[in-house]
Formats: structure tokens, sequence, C-alpha cells
């Protein structure tokens, strides 16, 4: 009855429009009387934000919907502006009609976080996306990433997008490496095989590339802080692997599906099929899905909504990923009805000396309306949840409806927890992982004090954890027996476990500056200086003794630091916290010639 009443309404408007005289799209007027076809949002951009402003960027569609959508833009409060299906409240400016052009948000309050919503319908149903932006520096949060297409000798990443566009809008740089070579040490990449790419405002396309698995990451910084992403995809055949299965929006009728993420992209490239059928009727059978009531529905370069759903009805989304060598299989649940979320447990993506990265938390059950997700951690007997409220934090609550977080400033050493809490109008579901930071173990390993120039520091990190050393590690020289610094080196990068950072003159010989991490005066001692490596302004090693000159050199056991190499010995655990006590070379160090700098930058325990 319904149809027929729109198709007697629209019949009424084209006779109408008719009689004024006025044209009319036929074509568009059939795929209305048929019911057309929704559209579905690709993920938002942000271009650019200042204190007062947040400019999003055009949106754009992996299915345009017909008839044409119209298009909508809300912003809010982070936390106060919601939307259920394409209804949106509590924003604070909009809705703000699109035209295939982006729009500038102005009047903002600074250093508050914004959520952006845009609405594109049309008779055939609605698509929603949301992204979070701040007025304020924030640190950028990206999504997966996206492989676009490959070939024997060639990879093509899609433009990467984000949870949270980060203020000031962020560098966004692409690389890939052999997988299992090619690494991430923070936001520094390691091993590559090409790269920096920039792809702030595209994809790109790695070439010449030989048969194997590749790892492709992305880096995207700001003065905030950075994100990582990272996606393995191969020239030859490899099975794709899915990521959890996530909802952009809900109402009494319809279920929208967000694009499916990839871990492993695959390799020839996948298809990826999803499907919708009432809970504990659909049912999967290695990559065959039955008893489904829709699909399959082709998810590879966007998500879907599945429309004339029943209200107050539970449902089983199914995504099947499949290629010539293999294929993944995830789902989700979700009700179009009222229903409290279900998450799964959490995954913690990274763990250093002083932070956690979780990962943007996944459903067993989305919940209808969309919950609120809020991330906190805190030390353990500290933090403490009863009936879903949480107290004690040190940090939170972290908004990880879009995206993962990072939490810094973390003390080394300590047991922290991460607590994730989803509620909704009709429940809530928590998650909680314990996160221990391990302690930090640096200490020199070798020190070069050679001819001319020829000087350098390795420290080697012999802890279980990378140590983040920007604002944490320091190298102080104590110049001829003096208590006051002469000159202080602040490290930069990730330390990993096992690994070392080499320290050199700046005017050494090119032999040895090559192997150097860092160049830096520092290393203008001599062999009566002293020199302390601190973390976090506690000294946790020395070479010998601050505050105290012994004439030319430290000697001992027919070792010297003046025209030497010292290595530490391999059962050295730990470095000399107390650099003012007295300094036996040959308790923990062996020697050897001047200039002897051949295996500087690799430390064999």
């Amino acid at each position: 009855m319904k149809r027929i009443s729109m198709a007697l309404c629209l019949c009424a408007s084209v006779a109408a429009a008719s009689c004024h005289g006025g044209g009319i799209d036929l074509s568009a007027f059939m795929d209305e009387l048929n019911g057309g076809t929704a559209p579905v949002l690709d993920p938002l951009v942000i271009t650019d934000s200042d204190a007062s402003s947040i400019t999003l960027a055009a949106p754009t569609f992996s299915e345009e919907g017909s008839p044409p959508p119209a298009v909508s833009a809300y912003i809010g409060v982070n936390g106060a502006v919601h939307s259920i299906g394409p209804v949106v409240t509590g924003s604070v400016q909009g809705p703000v009609g699109l035209s295939g052009e982006g729009y500038r948000f102005t009047g903002l309050e600074a250093g508050t976080v914004y959520r952006v919503i845009v609405t594109a319908r049309n008779l055939a149903g609605a698509s929603v996306r949301e992204i979070i932006q701040s007025t304020a520096a924030i640190a950028p949060v990206l999504c997966g990433l996206a492989v676009a297409g490959r070939d024997d000798g060639s990879i093509a990443l899609e433009r990467p997008v984000f949870a949270t566009a980060g203020n000031p809008v962020p560098e966004v740089l692409a690389y890939i490496g052999y997988d299992g070579v090619m690494f991430a040490s923070g936001p520094l990449v390691k091993n590559f095989l090409e790269g920096p790419v920039d792809v702030s405002m595209d994809g790109c396309r790695f070439t010449g590339l030989a048969p194997s698995t590749y790892r492709i990451i992305v880096v995207a910084q700001n003065r905030a802080g950075y994100s990582v992403a990272q996606a393995v995809q191969g020239t030859g055949g490899v099975a794709p692997v899915l990521a959890g299965l996530s909802i952009a929006s809900v109402d009494e009728s319809s279920i929208e599906l967000a694009r499916p993420v990839l871990d492993v992209a695959g390799s020839p490239q996948p298809s990826v099929e999803a499907y919708i059928g009432y809970a504990g009727s659909i049912r999967v059978s290695g990559p065959d899905v039955s008893g489904n009531t829709d699909g399959p529905a082709d998810v590879s370069r966007g998500g879907c909504r599945f429309g004339e759903l029943d209200a107050g009805t539970d449902y089983e989304i199914v995504v099947v990923a499949r290629n010539g060598m293999g294929w993944s299989v995830k789902s989700i649940m979700q009700a179009t009805g009222g229903t409290a979320p279900v998450l799964n447990d959490l995954s913690i993506e990274a763990v250093d000396a002083s932070s956690v990265t979780l990962a943007r938390p996944t459903f067993a059950v989305a919940g209808n309306p969309l919950p609120a997700v809020s991330a906190f951690i805190g030390p353990e007997g500290s933090i403490v949840l009863a009936d879903g409220v949480v107290t004690g934090y040190s940090q939170g609550p972290v908004d990880v409806s879009l995206g993962g977080c990072r939490f810094d400033g973390l003390s080394a050493g300590a047991g922290y927890r991460v607590v994730v809490v989803a509620r909704n109008a009709v429940g809530y579901s928590v998650k909680e992982a314990a996160c221990p930071i391990p302690a930090v173990n640096l200490f020199f390993s070798e020190y070069v004090e050679g001819s001319s120039n020829n000087k350098a520091l390795e420290i080697y990190n012999t802890g279980a954890c990378a140590v983040p050393m920007p604002g944490h590690v320091s190298v102080t020289m104590y110049a001829n027996g003096s208590t006051a610094p002469y000159s202080t080196c602040q490290c930069a990068g990730m330390l990993e476990p096992g690994g070392v950072y080499v320290i050199a003159h700046p005017r050494a010989a090119a032999a040895l500056v090559e192997r150097a991490d860092e160049l830096h005066d520092v290393c203008g001692f001599n062999g009566n200086d002293a020199l302390v490596l601190y973390y976090d302004g506690m000294p946790v090693d020395a070479i010998g003794q601050a505050g105290f000159n012994p004439g030319t050199e430290w000697l001992d056991g027919g070792l010297s630091t003046m025209n030497r190499t010292l290595r530490r010995k391999p059962g050295v655990m730990t470095g000399d916290a107390n650099p003012w006590d007295a300094f036996v070379l040959s308790e923990e160090w062996d020697g050897f010639p001047v200039d002897s700098f051949e295996d500087l930058g690799v430390y064999a325990r």
C-alpha cells in the first residue's frame, strides 16, 4: 500500500510538472517509482582546523544513490551531538546543505572536541558518517588501511581515512617494505623499500615490486601526536584476513554496515560480500552463507545499507572476503529495536615505557541506538568499576566510538588497567585489559674516544619494552670534574627492545657518522670527561665519575678512557645508576684499540 501511494504521489508530481511546463528526469522518476538505491557515504575528511573553525571536505560516495540524495552536515560538541539513523540531535550548527562542496564551520569554541556528522538521504534510504575533530591540538587517529588494487609488480593504496582527523591537520606518509623486515618504531619507520610518500590528499601506487608479501605502513603525525596504521598485501597469492565489523547507523527498519577493513588485504584482490539474516537463522559453512534474508552485497569499496527490515528484531550480518588463496569471515549482531551493546574483548595494539595504545573497540552486538564508547586508564588497585561507572582513573573518558586511542605519560614499571564502557539507552557493556608497563633498562654499551673527532656513544635497550626517547632519554657530559652539565643531548625516536642508539660527533669520520642515529656535540668528550645517561631526569648509567677529575683519563686494569674504544662486558645486565661513585673500568668494560668502531650500532650480549 505504501508503494502504491508513493507511485500515485509521484504520478501527480509528473502531471503537475507537465502542466506548468517544467521538465522532469524520467529516469530518476522511474528509479523513485521502483524504490531507487540508497546512497553510501565514504569516510569523512577534514581539510583544515584552527582555534575557532573546522573545515569539512566535500563528502564522496562509494554508492551515489538514486535519486540523488540530499546531503546535510551538522556539528556539535562531542558527547552532546548524536545521530539515530539520519536524525541528528544536539548539534550547534546544521543542517547545512552540501551540493558537491565542503563546508567551514566557524565561530567554534577554542580547545573543544567536536563531532561532525553528515547525512545523505533519498527515498530509498540514508547513509550517515561521523568524524571527530578539535579546535585544540589533538593527535590524529587513522582508520584501517584499504588496498585499491595490485598486480605482479605493484600495490595501490587508497587514500587513508581518519576516525579523528587531528589538529593541526597531520602530515600523512606511506611506506612499503617486506613483511617481517619493515617495522614502525613509534612514528619512525625502519627498513622500508619505498617511501615516504605523501598520501594526505590521495592514495599511491608502489611499483617495481618483486613477488613477495609486503607490509604497508602509514604514519599520520602532527605536533599533538601520531597514529600508525598497517596492512599486509602480497604481489603473489595470499588469503585475505578481515578485521572486526562496524555498524555505521541503524533505525527501526534498516541497518547500515560500515565498509569492512582487511588486516591482510589478500592477493589477488578479494571479493568482499555482505549478507544479513535473522539472528539464529543465518548459517556460515566455510565461505558459504545460507539462511540470509538479503545479500550478497558488494562491500569491497564501501559499506551497505540493508533496508525493509522488521522493527524490534535481532539480525546478524556476515561478511565474507574471498580470493583464490582462501577466505575470511566476520559477523556482527545488530537489532532494529532497542538493544544493549555487547563489546568484544579489548585489543591492545602497543605498549612501550610510557604509553598504551588501544585499538578501536569492536562489538559482538553493536547496540541500538548506537552506543557512546568511552575508554579509561588507571593504575592497578586504583581504577575501580562498579555498575558501569569508572572511578579512580588517571586518564579518560576518551571517545573511542570511531577509533582507538593512545594513553601517554605513563610510568615505566607500573601496572595499569584499561576499561572501556559502551552505553546506550537500553544498557551497557564493559571490557577491561591489564597493561603492565615494563621497567626501563638502558645502559651505555659502547664508548669511542678516538683520534681527532672520532667520538661516539652507543645506548642499548636491554629491557622488555620499546622506549620512547623524546622527553625521556638524555645524555649529559660533565667536563673536567665539574658538577655542572657542559652539554646535553636529548635523544629522539623509539628504541626497541634489544636495539641500540648511536650518538656521534658531528665532525667524525664518514665511516663513523654513517653508523649514527644522531650527531651531537655531547660527543666532544675527552678521556677525563664523565658521561651520564638519564631517563626521566634520573641517572641510569655513567661512564667516569661526575664531579671528579682523574687528570687526563680513568685508568684501571690496563684499560683507559682516552684514545680507546670500550665495550660493555656481555654479562652486564644494568647500568651504573650512581654517577657520583668511583668508576672502576675493569669491572664492566672491555678495551679495544683507538678508532675501533666496526661493530658500532650492533651490540651482542
